[in-house]
């Protein structure tokens, strides 16, 4: 189902969100508590906390469109799983040509290595990594912006080194194979930060969808209700982007002094409300669409530009609760 929702998606889109001609894309991990029961410990493995208490875990991953919204491939896997592998089978979902040319994969610190960096050119796909200062190769660099030479396979390859300033005086240092003239030095950072969004989504995920919450104790019920999740997600990310599009054609001759979107919690709750309709009966689906959508258009939100978000914080244990899952 997440197969077709994607591919319909992208084939069916006239005009999609895009960076100086590019899709941004991201790839992102985080860890999933899941109900602390034997079957799950062994299943998905378990964690140790500072006081050595074992806890059963999970890892997901996925790799998201930024700019359009949209969750294009996601796992829910053992909690040991490497995130480069993951990363990888992400990749290797991509078959839509829209998605497969011209678009720039943004990974956080965790993915960078040389093999990584080869599977990436070898595929041809662009790549923006951040790297931590005692990355090997970046090491004794003075320049802000300088083109390097690695060997790997028998093969030298070219990797552009770029140094940006944040402003807490902290250095960042990011690798790419991005050496188009037309992208300049300074966008570099602004094309980083667009990954946040994919924070973003783990955020929406764990907190306004639950999708930490489950409605069992199985192996097999957590998979499940994981990817009813990611699928929850998805059609809000459409209705909302068919909304947002109304809206705006709709404002865009008013001179008005603020912004103005669909609300994505009223969204979601609508969905929320309908879900089982939508995923058993076919014959609903798309009159439950219409309505959403035509509710949606008139509950707005103001725009607040240059919002931040705050760190994730990847270690937290909160009890599970699977009584609390809605509606699925």
């Amino acid at each position: 189902m997440k197969r077709l929702f994607v591919d319909s998606f992208y084939n069916s889109k006239k005009k999609l969100n895009k960076w100086h001609g590019f899709n941004i894309l991201a790839v992102d991990g985080t860890s999933i508590q899941v109900p602390d029961t034997i079957e799950c410990g062994k299943y998905f493995g378990v964690s140790k906390n500072q006081n050595k208490t074992q806890t059963a875990v999970a890892t997901a991953s996925a790799l998201y469109d930024i700019l359009n919204d949209i969750i294009i491939d996601a796992s829910i896997t053992k909690f040991k799983t490497s995130e480069k592998e993951l990363a990888k089978q992400h990749l290797d979902q991509i078959n839509n040509e829209k998605l497969s040319k011209n678009s720039i994969v943004i990974f956080d610190r965790g993915y960078p290595s040389y093999e990584m960096f080869d599977y990436l050119d070898t595929k041809n796909m662009l790549f923006l990594m951040r790297v931590p200062s005692s990355f090997k190769t970046v090491q004794n660099i003075d320049s802000n912006d300088c083109i390097l030479e690695y060997k790997i396979k028998r093969k030298y390859r070219k990797l552009r080194v770029i140094k940006i300033e944040l402003s807490n005086n902290i250095t960042e240092i990011l690798v790419t194979n991005i050496f188009d003239e037309n992208i300049k030095y300074d966008e570099f950072k602004e094309l980083y930060f667009l990954r946040w969004g994919v924070e973003s989504k783990y955020k929406e995920l764990k907190s306004s969808i639950q999708i930490e919450e489950f409605s069992g104790t199985k192996p097999i019920s957590i998979e499940q209700d994981f990817f009813v999740s990611i699928y929850l997600s998805m059609v809000v990310a459409l209705i909302k982007d068919e909304a947002d599009a109304a809206i705006a054609d709709e404002i865009k001759d008013k001179n008005l002094k603020s912004m103005y979107q669909a609300n994505r919690n009223f969204i979601l709750g609508q969905v929320f409300n309908r879900i089982i309709n939508l995923l058993v009966n076919a014959k609903l689906t798309r009159k439950i669409l219409e309505i959403i959508l035509e509710k949606s258009k008139k509950i707005r939100s103001q725009i607040r530009p240059n919002c931040s978000l705050e760190r994730k914080n990847k270690n937290p244990r909160k009890k599970y609760h699977h009584n609390k899952k809605s509606c699925i």
